[in-house]
């Protein structure tokens, strides 16, 4: 959920400030004057962290599926408010230190309904964020409930995996290769 709340604040920010100050170069001296310099690597930092954040719900409902449990804890509302939590807290950290380290001044966050347009988008974002990981989550879920499904009985050829052992998608390889050995000897 952190890196998919990160990716948020970082979207969120980034669409407040294409909505408030539409004008490119309006925007750019705006961005510049108000400690804003980083924000080409922050936007890298974000898809990074999105992209490990969803492969991590995906595996895990994956997971879920395989053991014939729920694939995520959390209601879509529940998921929802605390991006929303975490996300508003964060954009209002981010902009209040961004115009503290540049020296512009705090209450100039406020300026162009800039403060106010970014809570609401990251609230937006949110609950577009809760809504991915609870779609993610079942859809894994579903998948790997359907492997489990397909499991041919464990006796016999193939290869074996300890059953501690956390890789699905090993285990799916093994299980798929029994079907092209040559049939086990009766009473073997």
């Amino acid at each position: 959920m952190a890196g998919v709340a990160f990716a948020g604040v970082v979207a969120g920010h980034s669409l407040a400030y294409f909505a408030a100050l539409p004008g490119g170069a309006q925007r750019d001296t705006y961005l510049a004057q108000t400690g804003h310099s980083y924000w080409h690597s922050a936007l890298v930092v974000a898809l990074l962290l999105e992209v490990l954040g969803l492969a991590v719900v995906a595996v895990r409902g994956f997971r879920a599926g395989l053991r014939g449990t729920l694939p995520i804890r959390f209601s879509a509302r529940q998921l929802a408010t605390r991006l929303a939590l975490i996300q508003v807290g964060a954009f209002t950290a981010l902009e209040a230190g961004e115009r503290l380290v540049s020296g512009a001044g705090v209450s100039g966050m406020f300026a162009h309904h800039l403060f106010v347009l970014g809570v609401a988008i990251q609230l937006l974002v949110a609950v577009a964020g809760a809504l991915l990981l609870r779609w993610l989550a079942r859809a894994a879920g579903a998948f790997g409930s359907a492997l489990r499904g397909r499991r041919a009985p464990r006796a016999g050829g193939g290869c074996n995996v300890p059953d501690g052992l956390a890789v699905p998608a090993l285990r799916f390889l093994c299980d798929a290769s029994r079907g092209r050995a040559p049939p086990v000897p009766a009473g073997s």
